[in-house]
């Protein structure tokens, strides 16, 4: 064999080797030429000649053993020796094509390719994946070689975070305005984090949907000129964070409200409890729907309907809260007819006649069911009637409120006080040794009011390292908040006084103590008001949350606040906030003549020798006391409450003018009002500028039922500081609305009358004068069974460390079995949650003052209202679920 590059015969095995001997002799045989040497280079390095010359020669070779093999026969062979059976391989690249073409992501088709890289060439498999390209190729093979041959790629989770924590701090604080968010007064969030630490925070209510929550900060933000500004994404994935409620709760903690939905709820169990014993579905389904109308008209629309006179006796506030016992002092004769009537307060009446008409005409299975009903009847119409008239109050007193604002003038002012809630202290650092067990700072806020050339406020804290929160330290925080409203605006000569229904503001001796106040003081209180017990937040209530954030992010600066001083230097940077520090309560006090049924008289107005009272606001010409008869001596002196430091009040710049725009609407309290005042100053808050176009405005008025919007977040702020709340037209639903213009229309076509019920004089009407004020609650004692069964639950709580819930002792005690099996108690004997749990706080603190020689009554109204929280809590979750 010859060749141009030269071979050297290099031997692999043996030399000459016995198999190549061999090879050369049968070549021999069949006349070929022997071989007399072998490749010696690699066969990708060697000639183009030389691979043809070895070519041509083992072709040679074969070719003759073909024909000795099958004589005839030999391409046949050939063809079946070296054709490349390509059936399975094309199987395999059909899979790997269809599970590559259903891959989600190229992860995965990578993954998937690495299978195959290494026993197919790319043009083999780019004829099964068309769109194969030579980079995917290369990085299938890289992939293989890395990671290995179809093992996954192990992703490390990474978070790119775009908020910063002051973007975060400042978005979650305007959440935490009072404007934005209400407090829930029950339940909690648990948060499990990515490590699995598990944090708990109260809820929060939203006072508007997510999407317009963040529409609400963005314009704030381009009002304050924050920057920068995250993405509406980002700032709804922050709120779906944080879990917040979108106002389904009640604010506030409102005993009235949360027993009446209760109550609704029970009305319908017992509807559906007489369907099923005599009653068919369809009863039941119009019973249901009137109960869930009622629920809905009493927690909304009833207190938009409510005005001082109205020829419906539901809604007129002079007939409601008229006492007829007390002649003309406590009553006020209406100038109209009451010949009108409410469909839908006709509805709550009608849905609860219905459940007792039924009641009274089903066959019970047993006395027991028939006593249980009777006895959820009984407490349900006593709920509902109650929450019912309690709106109506809590919505004349506010007209109080509302008169002072609406007269005020440059020298008089409106003080709204409170105990706000004792104020934990904080710790840039805190371990959790002192994070157990706090003892709060005691603080009153009292917020003045008062108008120059537009509306403004100061507040003004009180605040002491230890105290108790007596009527004698109130009226003594009282008399130095006149000191400081004189030093800070010298014509203020009148003030007006507001607080809520704590015992330490509304008391004979604190009503005693403002004749003395007035004596001492150049600053007058000219009357005190009080609004109805559980009747909602305060404007020292939304200043509380304002000195908290700004507390908050004062303690995130690295600071600490355990003390009164560190408070005071904590909010002495806020305008218009005036923090003084205080020693501890005052001692000493004089005694004052008790004033007749002081709990049911609301407002007091002062003269120089004489004091009149109201029980409702504006009923009645009022009864008058003199000086002598509660036997004040205005020569006394309070008891001195000494200051230990005070911070300088940083007035706030004048602001612009507030402009309102609202829909087309009246005042709740002034129904005949032509419009807002046309000889305002032009810097004065002005509320009542009418637009028919409020598409700008982002900031709406959190208040049921108001329609207020406005531009700015600052002036929502003074609108709810004020508190003048407009309403829609005629103060009634698109409802009533249509159907008061459809009986116009009638009554002018035809002589058909009025669509609205009629009766024919006020002496039809089911509703007595002054049913609107507050009844007597019937005291009666408990029997020695009642107090033996209450005792033992209240042991057994103790024993087992799991203490009795009275919602459920009331329930059991329906129920509850003597040795005999026959009923233990009688319905007259049932008691209700909030008696059981009076009776349990009752005998625990009996039981403490046993063992503690200093015991003091406060601990007993502390015990009792605790409990009082906690029966309410339950009410509400049941309400709610």
């Amino acid at each position: 064999m010859s060749s141009s590059q030269s071979s050297s015969c290099t031997t692999h095995f043996e030399s000459p080797t016995r198999k190549r001997t061999a090879l050369n002799t049968f070549l021999h045989e069949v006349g070929l030429s022997p071989v007399k040497k072998v490749l010696s280079v690699e066969w990708d390095s060697a000639s183009e000649r030389t691979k043809s010359d070895y070519q041509r020669k083992t072709h040679e070779i074969m070719e003759q053993i073909f024909k000795i093999m099958a004589p005839g026969q030999e391409a046949s062979l050939a063809e079946s020796l070296f054709t490349k059976d390509t059936t399975r391989e094309n199987g395999i690249l059909h899979s790997i094509s269809r599970a590559y073409i259903s891959a989600s992501s190229w992860g995965v088709q990578r993954q998937i390719l690495s299978l195959v890289v290494n026993d197919f060439s790319f043009h083999d498999l780019q004829k099964s994946i068309p769109d194969l390209t030579r980079y995917k190729f290369t990085a299938a093979k890289r992939h293989a070689e890395k990671e290995g041959v179809g093992v996954p790629v192990s992703v490390s989770l990474t978070h790119r975070e775009k908020a910063s924590k002051g973007q975060l701090d400042h978005f979650l604080q305007f959440i935490l305005s009072p404007a934005v968010m209400t407090d829930s007064p029950f339940g909690e969030c648990n948060y499990k984090l990515s490590s699995g630490t598990e944090l708990t925070a109260p809820k929060i209510i939203l006072n508007t949907v997510r999407t317009r929550t963040v529409n609400l900060y963005v314009k704030f933000c381009e009002e304050t000129s924050f920057t920068p500004i995250l993405s509406e994404r980002s700032y709804l994935r922050i709120l779906e964070a944080i879990q917040p409620s979108v106002r389904k709760s009640m604010k506030g903690l409102d005993n009235y409200a949360a027993e009446g939905g209760k109550a609704f709820d029970d009305l319908k169990q017992a509807a559906n409890i007489l369907g099923q014993i005599g009653k068919d579905k369809k009863w039941v389904e119009d019973v249901h729907k009137l109960l869930n109308d009622g629920k809905q008209y009493l927690k909304i629309q009833y207190k938009l309907h409510i005005s001082r006179s109205s020829e419906v006796a539901d809604h007129c506030c002079s007939f409601a809260l008229s006492d007829t016992t007390c002649n003309s002092e406590y009553s006020r004769t209406c100038d109209h007819n009451h010949h009108q009537s409410c469909l839908e307060c006709e509805n709550v009446s009608k849905a609860i006649a219905l459940i007792n008409e039924a009641a009274m005409e089903v066959c019970f299975e047993d006395e027991d069911q028939k006593d249980e009903i009777q006895y959820i009847l009984q407490q349900s119409t006593k709920a509902v009637y109650e929450w019912k008239q309690h709106i109506l109050r809590t919505m004349n007193q506010d007209r109080a409120r509302q008169s002072v604002m609406d007269s005020l003038q440059p020298d008089e002012a409106l003080l709204e006080r409170d105990w706000a809630m004792k104020f934990l202290p904080m710790e840039y650092r805190e371990s959790q040794s002192k994070w157990f067990a706090k003892r709060g700072l005691s603080w009153h806020i009292g917020v003045v009011s008062m108008k120059e050339d537009e509306y403004q406020n100061i507040t003004i804290v009180h605040i002491f390292d230890s105290t108790s929160q007596d009527a004698t330290l109130s009226a003594c925080i009282l008399e130095n908040t006149l000191k400081y409203i004189k030093d800070e605006s010298s014509q203020i000569k009148k003030v007006y006084v507001r607080s809520d229904n704590a015992g330490c503001f509304h008391s004979s001796y604190s009503i005693a103590t403002v004749p003395i106040i007035n004596e001492k003081s150049s600053v007058k209180i000219t009357r005190v008001d009080f609004s109805d017990p559980q009747g909602g937040k305060s404007i020292c209530d939304r200043k509380a949350a304002h000195i908290k954030g700004h507390i908050r992010r004062y303690v995130n600066e690295g600071k600490n606040v355990v003390t009164a001083n560190d408070f005071k230097e904590a909010v002495k940077s806020m305008p218009n906030v005036k923090v003084i520090v205080c020693s501890s309560s005052p001692k000493t006090s004089f005694k004052s003549a008790k004033i007749e049924a002081i709990n049911s008289l609301n407002n007091f107005c002062f003269d120089e020798h004489t004091i009149t009272v109201w029980k409702q606001f504006e009923v009645g010409a009022g009864h008058t006391y003199t000086y002598a008869d509660l036997g004040i001596d205005t020569r006394k002196q309070l008891p001195a409450m000494k200051v230990l430091s005070e911070s300088t009040l940083m007035k706030r710049s004048k602001p612009g003018t507030i402009q309102t725009k609202v829909n087309r609407g009246k005042d709740m309290d002034d129904i005949t009002s032509e419009g807002p005042d046309k000889s305002a100053s032009p810097s004065t808050i002005s509320c009542c500028k009418q637009s028919d176009d409020d598409s700008g405005n982002l900031f709406s008025c959190p208040e049921e039922g108001c329609i207020s919007t406005f531009i700015n977040h600052g002036n929502l702020l003074r609108h709810l500081d004020i508190g003048k709340h407009r309403y829609s037209e005629d103060n009634v639903s698109l409802k009533d609305r249509t159907r008061m213009l459809f009986t116009e229309l009638v009554e002018t076509k035809s002589q058909q009358g009025d669509l609205m019920h009629h009766v024919e004089g006020s002496s039809q009407t089911l509703l007595q004068k002054g049913w609107g004020l507050k009844g007597k609650r019937e005291a009666k004692r408990f029997t020695a069974d009642q107090k033996a069964y209450l005792e033992k639950k209240f042991n057994q709580g103790e024993k087992t460390g799991h203490k009795c819930d009275p919602e459920e002792v009331s329930r059991e005690m329906r129920f509850v079995k003597d040795e005999s099996g026959r009923r233990r108690f009688k319905l007259s004997e049932f008691l209700a949650p909030n008696q059981i749990a009076s009776y349990f706080s009752r005998i625990a603190l009996k039981k403490r003052q046993e063992l503690n020689t200093d015991f003091q009554e406060e601990d007993l109204h502390a015990e009792e209202s605790t409990n009082a929280i906690e029966t309410l809590r339950t009410n509400i979750l049941e309400t709610e679920s």
